[in-house]
C-alpha cells in the first residue's frame, strides 16, 4: 500500500503515452483505476468499459530495484497475446515505461500515422528519479480538493523542482495546485499566489511545448484569468497531441460553461465520457452548470447532488447547488449548502466568488450573486 502512489503514477504514464495514438481509444485514468484491486474479470471490465483489450500490470518496488509485469489480453478470446517482465535498477523505471508502450503498438499490429512512433515515446520529463518520485507522491495528493493535500502537493512538487529544475510536469503540476488554493481561498496572498501559478504554467510550457499535461495546465490558469480564447487554444493544442485527453475535455466543457455556450459543453462533456465512463465529478459538475445555465434547475440539482457525494470539500459544487435550490423554492436547503459551504471556507463570501469565479458575462455573475444572496451568503 506505501508504493501504491508509485504504481499508480506508473501506470498513468503508460496511459498517457498510449493514448496519444489517434487510431485506437485508451479509457482514462479514473475509470481504469475503478478496478485496482478487485476481483472483477478481465472480459468483465472489457464490457463495461466497451474496449477490446486489457493490460493488465504490477510494480514492485524494493530498495533500488523495480519488478514490473505487463500483459496484453485480448478479451474476445481471453489470450495473452503479449507479456513480459522488467527487473531493473530504479533509475530505469521511464526506460521501462517506452519499452511497454512501443510492445504495446507492435502486439496490436498498429499502423502509425506520419510522427506518431516519434510521439509515443517522448523524451523522458525527468532523468532525476528522486525528483520523478517526489512527483508522482505530490499527484496522489493533487486529486483530494482539501486545504491540506493542497498545501502537500503544493510542497512536493516544490521538491521536485528543486531536485531537476526542468521537470516541465511538476511546474505544471505546482501552477494548478496553487491556483486551486488562490480560486478555494486557502491562501493569504491571492493575487501572488495567482500571479506565480500563471509563471509556473508559461515556464512548464516553455520546457516542453508538446507536453499535453503542460498545455491543459495552461488552460486551466488562463480560464481562471478569464483569458477563455487563450484557454480554449491551449486546450484544443493538448487534445491535437493526445486526441484520448478526457481531462481536456472535460475542462474544455467547463470553459465553455463559463462562455455560457451550455450546449457546446454538454457535447463536450459526453466526449470526455466515452473515454471515461467511470468519470469524475467534474463532468458531473459540468453537466449540473450547464442546466443552471439553461434554466433547468431540477436537472442541475440531480447532478450537483451526485458531485457532492463524491466529494464534498469542491465548493463550486455546493455554490451552484445552493444556487439552483434558490430557483426550486426550496430556500433550506439553499442556505443548508452555505452554511456547510463556510465552515470548509470561512473566506467564502459574495465577493470572493465574483473576484475568483471565472465567468465571462457580467450579466450571469450578477444572477448567480443574487441567488447566493437568496441563499443567505455573506456579502
Amino acid at each position: 500500500p506505501e508504493q501504491e502512489y508509485f504504481s499508480d503514477g506508473i501506470s498513468e504514464d503508460i496511459i498517457t503515452d498510449l493514448s496519444r495514438l489517434k487510431n485506437v481509444a485508451v479509457i482514462a485514468r479514473n475509470s481504469t483505476f475503478s478496478y485496482k484491486g478487485t476481483v472483477t474479470t478481465t472480459k468483465d471490465i472489457a464490457n463495461a468499459l466497451n474496449v477490446s483489450h486489457v493490460l493488465v500490470g504490477s510494480v514492485r518496488r524494493s530498495d533500488d530495484r523495480v519488478r514490473i509485469t505487463a500483459q496484453l489480453i485480448d478479451v474476445s478470446n481471453g489470450h495473452h497475446i503479449w507479456a513480459d517482465r522488467y527487473d531493473r535498477e530504479l533509475h530505469d523505471v521511464f526506460a521501462v515505461q517506452d519499452e511497454i508502450t512501443k510492445q504495446i503498438v507492435a502486439a496490436l499490429t498498429l499502423r502509425l500515422h506520419d510522427g506518431e512512433n516519434e510521439t509515443i515515446v517522448h523524451p523522458t520529463a525527468t532523468n532525476n528519479f528522486e525528483a520523478y518520485d517526489l512527483f508522482l507522491k505530490g499527484l496522489s495528493m493533487y486529486y483530494n480538493y482539501s486545504d491540506e493535500s493542497l498545501q502537500n502537493s503544493v510542497e512536493l512538487f516544490r521538491e521536485a523542482i528543486n531536485l531537476d529544475p526542468e521537470f516541465s510536469r511538476a511546474y505544471a503540476s505546482l501552477a494548478v495546485s496553487l491556483m486551486r488554493q488562490a480560486f478555494a481561498g486557502h491562501t493569504s496572498h491571492p493575487v501572488e499566489t495567482r500571479k506565480r501559478s500563471y509563471e509556473l504554467a508559461h515556464k512548464a510550457v516553455s520546457l516542453d511545448p508538446n507536453s499535453p499535461h503542460a498545455l491543459w495546465a495552461l488552460g486551466f490558469v488562463y480560464m481562471h484569468r478569464r483569458q477563455f480564447e487563450d484557454s480554449i487554444a491551449a486546450l484544443e493544442k493538448a487534445i491535437s497531441i493526445r486526441p484520448q485527453y478526457a481531462e481536456a475535455y472535460s475542462l474544455l466543457a467547463l470553459v465553455n460553461n463559463n462562455l455560457g455556450n451550455a450546449d457546446e459543453a454538454i457535447r463536450l462533456i459526453e466526449t470526455g465520457m466515452e473515454l471515461n465512463p467511470n468519470y469524475t465529478l467534474d463532468y458531473l459538475f459540468n453537466f449540473g452548470s450547464a442546466y443552471y445555465i439553461q434554466g433547468d434547475y431540477k436537472n442541475a440539482v440531480k447532478y450537483l447532488e451526485r458531485a457532492i457525494e463524491r466529494n464534498p470539500n469542491v465548493a463550486p459544487l455546493r455554490v451552484f447547488l445552493a444556487a439552483s435550490y434558490v430557483n426550486l423554492d426550496r430556500i433550506g436547503d439553499a442556505e443548508w449548502q452555505i452554511v456547510e459551504l463556510e465552515m470548509q471556507h470561512p473566506n467564502s463570501s459574495l465577493s470572493h466568488w465574483e473576484n475568483t469565479y471565472p465567468i465571462a458575462s457580467k450579466e450571469r455573475i450578477n444572477k448567480l450573486l443574487n441567488d447566493l444572496r437568496s441563499a443567505g451568503m455573506k456579502e
